[in-house]
């Protein structure tokens, strides 16, 4: 094998072989975790972050093609869309937590008499929740359930609903945009209307 060039990154593919992902792991795990830390802040987990970078690299690792982006490159922009991918998750995961009535926090004093009012929150909750399902085109709500409520993964949901993983993350995400409208368009309607101003009457008029 021909020396590398100065330039060339470790675990970069020489002669146009896919690169050793596990030396492209060893000598950029550390940097990815740093990029998953600064960009996702302390909410996120970092170690589930670089895993998930590496995994997606892997899948790809035959893909790739180093004309067109050095590794570090093309780990930081893999590393980007997967935080902005997890931090999707998490407000919509918040969301939906409102919107199922919003579930104890464990800073909250235990209580195991059962509160009638916080009963009926739930039930209304859940009732404006599959209310605003019902508006979601069919397939868009099932990859949406199966996803953010079920917690499955991709490949699980393509295999239930017979269509690839990436046709599953297209429906995920228009129905995830198709309930934000819905949500947007739901709270705006809750608001009081702005008190109009009376006319002001002329002088001489009573």
């Amino acid at each position: 094998m021909p020396p590398r060039e100065p330039h060339q990154a470790p675990g970069a593919p020489d002669n146009g072989c896919p690169p050793d992902f596990s030396e492209v792991y060893r000598s950029h795990a550390a940097q990815v975790s740093l990029w998953a830390r600064r960009l996702g802040g302390p909410e996120i987990d970092v170690e589930d972050v670089t895993q998930e970078v590496f995994t997606v690299f892997l899948r790809r690792l035959d893909a790739y093609d180093p004309q067109r982006a050095e590794i570090g490159a093309y780990l930081h922009g893999i590393t980007v869309r997967v935080v902005q991918a997890l931090r999707r998750r998490q407000r919509v995961r918040r969301w939906l937590g409102k919107l199922w009535g919003g579930e104890r926090s464990e800073h909250d004093p235990v209580d195991d008499q059962p509160n009638p009012e916080r009963q009926l929150q739930r039930q209304q909750a859940r009732a404006l929740l599959y209310g605003l399902l019902e508006q979601v085109p069919d397939a868009q709500r099932t990859a949406f359930v199966l996803y953010e409520i079920e917690e499955l993964d991709g490949a699980s949901i393509a295999a239930l609903t017979g269509t690839s993983v990436a046709n599953v993350w297209v429906r995920v995400h228009r129905a995830r945009r198709t309930l934000e409208n819905l949500a947007e368009r739901h709270e705006a309607a809750l608001l009081p209307m702005p008190r109009q101003a009376k006319p002001a009457l002329s002088k001489g008029v009573k």
